[in-house]
C-alpha cells in the first residue's frame, strides 16, 4: 500500500489516499481554470474597457510541496496583463495549493495589493473566483467585470 502524504491544511480528496496522478491532475486542471479565468477577464475587458489593450504569456511556476514530494517538475503557467499607455495591471499565478481555496492569483498594478482565490471545491466544474485585499483578507467579493473596471482605474 502506498504511503498517504498529508501536508498540513490538506486533506486528501475523499478521504483517498493521494496519489502522484491525483496531483498531476490537480495541475491540469489548474491550468485549465487559469485559461478560463484569463478568457472571462479578456472578454471584461473588451465590454468595459474597449480601448485597453491585453497580453498573455506564461511564467514559471512555483514548485509547491506536493510537486516536490512526487517528483513533479514545475512547468510554466498562463499570465493576463492589460494595458493602457503606462497603466498596466496583470494576473500573475501564484500557487495551487492554498490553505481554504483552491488556488490563488496575484493581482499586480495598483498602490494596493490584490489577490484571485478560487473558493470552488477541488475537483468543482466550475471555479468560485474571489477578490481579496492584502489590508483585508477576511473580505472576499465576488470578483466581476465591475471589479475588473475599478481595479484598473486604480492601477498605475
Amino acid at each position: 500500500m502506498a504511503k498517504m502524504i498529508v501536508i498540513e491544511g490538506q486533506v486528501p480528496v475523499s478521504g483517498k489516499e493521494l496519489r502522484k496522478s491525483d496531483v498531476v491532475q490537480r495541475l491540469e486542471d489548474w491550468q485549465d481554470r487559469l485559461k478560463k479565468l484569463f478568457d472571462q477577464i479578456d472578454q471584461w475587458r473588451v465590454q468595459t474597457l474597449p480601448n485597453v489593450e491585453s497580453s498573455r504569456d506564461r511564467t514559471f511556476q512555483i514548485e509547491e510541496e506536493l510537486m516536490r514530494k512526487f517528483g513533479i517538475k514545475p512547468g510554466t503557467v498562463p499570465t493576463y496583463t492589460i494595458t493602457q499607455g503606462s497603466k498596466r495591471l496583470s494576473f500573475v499565478p501564484s500557487g495551487l495549493w492554498i490553505i481554504g481555496a483552491n488556488g490563488r492569483v496575484n493581482v499586480v498594478g495598483g498602490k494596493k495589493e490584490f489577490m484571485l482565490v478560487d473558493m470552488a471545491e477541488p475537483g468543482s466544474c466550475k471555479s468560485k473566483w474571489m477578490l481579496v485585499s492584502h489590508d483585508h483578507r477576511k473580505v472576499l467579493e465576488e470578483f466581476d467585470r465591475n471589479k475588473l473596471r475599478v481595479l484598473f482605474e486604480k492601477a498605475a
